[in-house]
């Protein structure tokens, strides 16, 4: 399925919950993401507390989106009102600063246990970084990403 067949998913399902809704598709080269930006009046209603419900949103307009005939899936997330952007640009903020402290002492260092999305975010923006390699370790909630300082 391509990312206009996937915007009239989201579309549909907007017109379902009966949310009026503007949306369009960008993409970010910072982080080589695809955003599909929901601009509406009730943003509430599809971010929830803590982001929980656009992360369900999310979840099931991937699923949604998904065909058993194709090999690659479409990365995309999922932005009402610039929240996800908002949040995206705190955990890149941490995520720089744990960086530069692997760099400064050479050495691997942890961040705070972090959901997959949040892990997604972090190794998409240190995907062509020469000198740190990110990984996850930990299990379940306790996941984590290391930043392992490898030189030059």
């Amino acid at each position: 399925m391509n990312i206009n067949e996937t915007k009239k998913i989201v579309e549909q399902l907007l017109a379902t919950m009966k949310i009026e809704a503007e949306i369009e598709i960008m993409e970010d080269t910072n982080t080589n993401l695809t955003f599909f930006a929901i601009q509406t009046k009730e943003p509430n209603v599809l971010i929830g507390l803590k982001g929980e419900v656009l992360v369900a949103l999310s979840h099931l307009l991937k699923k949604m989106s998904e065909t058993k005939e194709e090999d690659t899936k479409i990365s995309f997330i999922v932005d009402v009102n610039g929240y996800q952007k908002r949040r995206i640009g705190e955990i890149k903020d941490k995520a720089v600063i744990l960086a530069e402290r692997a760099r400064y002492y050479q050495s691997s260092i942890e961040m705070d246990p972090a959901s997959p999305y949040e892990r997604m975010i972090v190794h998409s923006i240190f995907s062509q970084d020469s000198q740190i390699k990110t990984r996850s370790t930990g299990e379940g909630r306790q996941r984590r990403i290391v930043f392992e300082y490898i030189g030059e």
